[in-house]
C-alpha cells in the first residue's frame, strides 16, 4: 500500500467511524411527554386507537368511541414523567396499520401530541407542539 492508498484510508475509516457518532446521540435524546390528546374533526362516529410508547415499551393503550365533532380527550399521562424517547401512535378502529410520530427531538426538551381524526378513511394526523411551558400543568 503507498502513501496515497494510505491516507484515503484512514480518512474513509474516520468517516466511517464518525457516522456512527450522530446516531449515538439521536438514541441518547430524550424529551418529557407532557400531553397526548386525540380529536374527531369528523361528523361521522369514528372509535381511535392511541399508543404511548417509551423506548421499546407500550406504557399507555386507550382507544375513544367518538361521536360527530366531538370535543375531543386528553390521555390521563400514565407514563413516566422523566424524559425519554417516546413515540406516538394512532390508528382508526377498522385499520390495521398503526401511524407512528416519533416524537423525540434533540433540540428540544418537550412535546405535546395532538391525534387528529380529518376524514374516517385515512389515517389520523399526530402534529407536535413545543410550548413547554403552555402545556407544563397537563401531566
Amino acid at each position: 500500500m503507498n502513501r496515497r492508498e494510505l491516507v484515503s484510508a484512514i480518512g474513509a475509516g474516520t468517516a466511517a467511524g464518525m457516522a456512527g457518532c450522530t446516531a449515538l446521540f439521536e438514541e441518547d435524546a430524550a424529551v418529557e411527554l407532557l400531553r397526548v390528546g386525540v380529536i374527531n374533526w369528523t361528523d361521522e362516529a369514528t372509535a381511535v386507537q392511541v399508543r404511548v410508547i417509551l423506548g421499546e415499551a407500550v406504557v399507555e393503550e386507550v382507544t375513544y368511541e367518538f361521536e360527530p365533532e366531538d370535543s375531543g380527550r386528553v390521555l390521563d399521562c400514565t407514563w413516566p414523567s422523566d424524559p425519554g424517547h417516546f413515540v406516538v401512535a394512532a390508528r382508526l378502529d377498522a385499520d390495521d396499520e398503526w401511524e407512528e410520530r416519533d416524537v423525540t427531538d434533540p433540540d428540544e426538551s418537550c412535546a405535546a401530541v395532538h391525534v387528529m381524526v380529518h376524514q374516517t378513511t385515512t389515517p389520523p394526523s399526530m402534529p407536535v407542539s413545543r410550548e413547554c411551558e403552555f402545556h407544563a400543568d397537563n401531566c
